[in-house]
């Protein structure tokens, strides 16, 4: 844990093609071993594959990215001798990384044969408010309804 105050969010480099920095997150947030080229050329492909259904991939990933993104998590807190799960907001930023996991996971675990296949089918489902990470997200909010009995009174 960080004890010498709030650490600078770093700004990074706007991906080559689309000029986009929810792109370039996503693009590290798939790459694995540093292998930032494979990363690249994977997301470009999922994108190609969402404008071969006739759709703007920014404006699909944009929205399914909105559908995506949860407002109410749970943090554990040790209240008492117990482990309560409380909820609580979740800000713009933590909520972007959260997305973009859930979203890169989902793509992982789903059956077809490449990555950018798996991205895109992903991307289209979270479009459609179906799929993997979009369950993980209503899981998560349920989870903090459940919970809302432990919020603390604002």
């Amino acid at each position: 844990m960080a004890r010498g105050g709030k650490v600078k969010r770093r700004d990074i480099k706007l991906d080559p093609l689309y000029k986009s920095e929810h792109v370039a997150r996503l693009i590290r947030s798939i790459m694995y071993n540093g292998k930032l080229s494979v990363a690249t050329k994977i997301v470009y492909k999922a994108f190609d594959i969402v404008s071969s259904k006739g759709l703007n991939p920014l404006d699909v990933y944009s929205q399914a990215f909105d559908n995506i993104s949860p407002t109410l998590i749970t943090r554990p807190r040790r209240v008492g001798g117990a482990i309560q799960q409380i909820p609580v907001e979740v800000d713009r930023h933590r909520a972007s990384v959260l997305a973009r996991q859930w979203l890169r996971n989902a793509a992982r675990a789903r059956s077809e044969k490449t990555m950018s296949e798996k991205l895109a089918a992903e991307i289209l489902a979270a479009y459609q408010n179906t799929g993997a990470a979009i369950k993980k997200k209503e899981d998560s909010q349920k989870m903090a309804k459940s919970n809302n009995v432990f919020a603390p009174v604002l």
